[in-house]
């Protein structure tokens, strides 16, 4: 379980853009959702424990985390059977906070795909603060969060043309090296079956989607967009999802050594025709 807490410099990570999020909906929305552990989002995590009745120290350990996802999650019904194709939340929630502008269909051109780098609330309604288009989670459900006409800052530069796809889980960079895990995201976690099936629904409702509206001409990892989240979305998610992807659709990944603004190409360790370090 991870543990979010201020350190010097502040802590970075993708979880904690999930905790800003999460807290952002639970009515703590002190500021940008930067992913940066600093001052407003400890006071935030504290007003939360304060509010619950635990110790109010500022650190998000397991015991907040998990009272963070119980509260974000009401009364979802544990045991109800899992939903079948795609849940769509997009009219029951505000825009998101890195929300841009309307853009065309035919400006879409992609996808991006990320790892959430924790666990996330079991209900799908409650995934509203995301700032991409589409989650997929560990129970698999997938969940339209956003149209694909709304331009949300997903994966920086990459955002304009892509739809952005959160897989639930913190993952590997690359498989079996503790050193590319995002350590307070826990984990390791793997795709299941139960995401994998989610993952087919998501990519048969994509199909028909750009058949209808544009042209799937690319498939993106946020790594090729910003060196803070070189382990996203992981080796395991590229292997499995991305490469599959791009064999049917014919889609690219930009080549060999494409990466843009601060971002990192596509390593060796994802796919065997590159020849770039992890």
């Amino acid at each position: 379980m991870q543990t979010f807490k201020i350190t010097e410099p502040y802590m970075e990570g993708p979880g904690i853009v999930r905790c800003q999020e999460l807290l952002d909906g639970l009515g703590f929305d002190y500021g940008d959702n930067d992913g940066v552990y600093g001052p407003k989002t400890r006071k935030a995590v504290k007003d939360f424990q304060s509010k619950i009745g635990l110790k109010t120290d500022g650190i998000c350990g397991p015991k907040t985390w998990a009272a963070i996802l119980d509260d974000a999650d009401g009364d979802v019904d544990g045991d109800a059977p899992d939903p079948v194709g795609i849940i769509d939340i997009r009219n029951n929630h505000k825009p998101p906070r890195l929300y841009g502008y309307e853009r065309k269909p035919l400006r879409v051109l992609g996808i991006c795909l990320h790892q959430t780098g924790c666990q996330m609330p079991r209900n799908p309604e409650k995934w509203g603060r995301l700032n991409a288009h589409i989650g997929i989670t560990q129970e698999g459900k997938a969940i339209l969060v956003n149209d694909f006409t709304d331009m949300i800052w997903h994966a920086q530069k990459l955002s304009m043309r892509t739809i952005g796809i959160e897989v639930e889980g913190n993952f590997y960079g690359v498989e079996g090296r503790p050193s590319t895990l995002w350590k307070p995201g826990g984990g390791p976690d793997s795709l299941n079956p139960k995401t994998l099936t989610a993952l087919a629904h998501v990519f048969e409702y994509l199909q028909d989607w750009f058949y209808k509206h544009s042209e799937w001409k690319y498939i993106f990892a946020h790594r090729q967009a910003f060196s803070g989240r070189v382990s996203d979305p992981g080796e395991q998610i590229w292997r499995q999802v991305a490469l599959p992807w791009m064999e049917i659709t014919g889609a690219s990944d930009g080549g060999e050594n494409h990466f843009i603004g601060s971002g990192n190409p596509i390593p060796a360790a994802w796919d065997i025709r590159y020849n770039n370090s992890f």
